[in-house]
């Protein structure tokens, strides 16, 4: 897998404006159990490309097992506004709410 992480830093380091080498490389990084550094390109996916759900799915994931509640909650709110019709993720944003309270 580094090599994959060396091939998607090449990427981002030859177009720093590609949110999908971006969200590769934190995909990487996550499989790596690198969550730090996952978690530092997952938001520069959605600082380029808001929409891009999946990253901030990845984003609430991460910072749910992390348990960071509020982040992982503001993260599954802006999935739930993107992708409303989708149950995982209410689903994920159910059982962080119930563990929170």
């Amino acid at each position: 897998m580094v090599p994959l992480t060396a091939n998607w830093n090449r990427a981002v380091n030859l177009n720093a404006n590609d949110a999908t080498a971006y969200y590769n490389l934190a995909t990487a990084y996550y499989k790596l159990d690198n969550n730090e550094k996952a978690v530092e390109f997952y938001i520069k996916t959605v600082e380029l490309n808001p929409k891009d759900a999946r990253a901030w799915f990845m984003l609430g994931y991460i910072y749910h097992n992390l348990g960071e509640d509020d982040k992982a909650l503001n993260c599954l709110d802006k999935v739930i506004e993107l992708r409303p019709n989708e149950e995982r993720y209410k689903n994920l944003r159910d059982e962080l709410l119930a563990r929170m309270n």
